[in-house]
């Protein structure tokens, strides 16, 4: 009887072909290389590993510090105590969790360079990763969405987008990331992280193929038109609005706070959603057109650290309320800290204003 690992060993393998994309790197950098070692490792640098590994654990440590910091604080802005602030927790967990992934199994075992790639922990923690980033982009479509509700029919979304309701979009996102990618979990359709050659990979069976093309590929676009279609919408509807108000309603204080209050919301969610769909195109048109090492690097492990700590990241460019709250305890910590250095400004302004009214002398300002 063949065993779990006898079918995993014989399965593997990496198509070696050199494609027109890859031609056309060769005459870009001048850089010869030919079908017989495009994905081999024979040729690479005895420190490629630890370099790699090492920029891989440097960007999902700073990555995963601002992502679980701002899911924590979540729970704390009032303004966020909502189905969007909901949404982004289950967004930044699920973030969290991949960037941590990363920085104890990934990186270190790039470092190390042993072939663990085919091993059944490897795998499943493969498989769980996997579950872990749909869950969620499945939750920022939920995003997107109610962004586009809130914006467009604000009526409407207070009696969609309940609490109760979150919750069930919340457990939908994660049944449906979990479902999405049960198959994998049988051992003739997985799929693993390749630890020589830092990206992902199906099996190269039948099953793994139409995995590889159907599955894989086929969802990372629907993901792009889904998320792309939400974001051209709600543009449309907020241009729509703008044509159509009144001009002397355009003038007033009142209008003007709440349209651009309505356009900061749009650019945060095009920011958020638009990472991701240039991530899903760059993963898999180079996934599926080269064999570089070095660029299945920065599509398999930069852009995917990066796309998962993005949304952190336009959350607190976003959210006043948010930066502050991040922000009160590390003044608590570091209270001589460059935090001070505005208040610490100011009050020397005011100092110096003071005993030049006092003295009768002249008294300049400077904008900052």
């Amino acid at each position: 009887m063949t065993s779990t690992m006898d079918i995993l060993s014989t399965n593997i393998t990496i198509s070696e072909r050199l494609t027109f994309a890859e031609q056309f790197f060769m005459w870009l950098f001048k850089q010869k290389i030919n079908a017989d070692n495009a994905m081999g490792i024979d040729d690479r640098h005895p420190y490629e590993k630890h370099i790699i590994g090492m920029i891989t654990m440097f960007l999902a440590i700073i990555n995963f510090i601002i992502t679980l910091s701002v899911t924590l604080a979540l729970f704390y802005v009032k303004s966020m105590k909502n189905s969007f602030g909901y949404l982004n927790i289950s967004h930044g967990v699920g973030d969290s969790i991949v960037l941590l992934i990363f920085i104890l199994w990934y990186a270190p075992m790039i470092i190390i360079g042993r072939q663990v790639d085919q091993t059944l922990v490897a795998l499943k923690i493969a498989h769980f990763t996997a579950v872990c980033m749909c869950g969620a982009n499945h939750s920022a479509i939920f995003i997107a969405f109610g962004r586009y509700n809130a914006l467009v029919h604000p009526l409407k979304y207070s009696t969609v987008f309940t609490r109760s309701r979150t919750m069930t979009f919340i457990a939908l996102a994660w049944l449906t990331a979990f479902g999405h990618h049960c198959v994998s979990f049988f051992p003739p359709c997985f799929y693993y992280f390749d630890f020589r050659h830092y990206t992902w990979f199906h099996a190269d069976n039948l099953c793994g193929e139409f995995l590889s093309w159907f599955v894989d590929l086929c969802y990372g676009f629907v993901m792009v038109i889904l998320i792309g279609g939400i974001d051209i919408a709600t543009f449309y509807q907020l241009h729509k609005a703008k044509q159509s108000q009144d001009p002397l309603m355009r003038k007033t204080v009142t209008s003007h706070k709440r349209f651009r209050h309505e356009w900061r919301f749009f650019v945060q969610a095009f920011l958020s959603s638009g990472i991701i769909m240039l991530i899903f195109l760059a993963f898999h048109l180079v996934k599926k057109s080269m064999a570089f090492r070095f660029v299945h690097f920065l599509t398999g492990c930069v852009c995917v650290i990066l796309v998962h700590g993005s949304n952190a990241l336009v959350l607190l460019l976003f959210n006043k309320e948010l930066r502050s709250t991040l922000i009160t305890p590390i003044k608590r910590f570091l209270p001589f800290s460059f935090i001070y250095a505005k208040d610490a400004s100011d009050l020397l302004r005011s100092k110096s204003s003071r005993i030049a009214e006092r003295h009768h002398l002249p008294t300049y300002t400077t904008d900052t």
